[in-house]
């Protein structure tokens, strides 16, 4: 099976959040995050340079 192009990194996420130039977004993605971490019952992860995740799920296809 191949494997994924995008993978977590072990970079803060706090610290990507706190990068976030606008104060209005900064505050916006703090919130979101929140939301989503009592939604998921999971810690966020910093996936690659920019992408915030909380778990995993592996699609499964026909080809497959």
């Amino acid at each position: 099976m191949a494997k994924n192009k995008t993978q977590p990194t072990k970079a803060s996420v706090a610290t990507f959040l706190a990068g976030i130039d606008d104060p209005e977004k900064r505050r916006a993605a703090k919130k979101i995050g929140a939301m989503m971490r009592r939604a998921t019952g999971k810690r966020a992860k910093l996936w690659e340079a920019s992408i915030v995740g909380y778990g995993r799920y592996q699609y499964r296809y026909e080809t497959d």
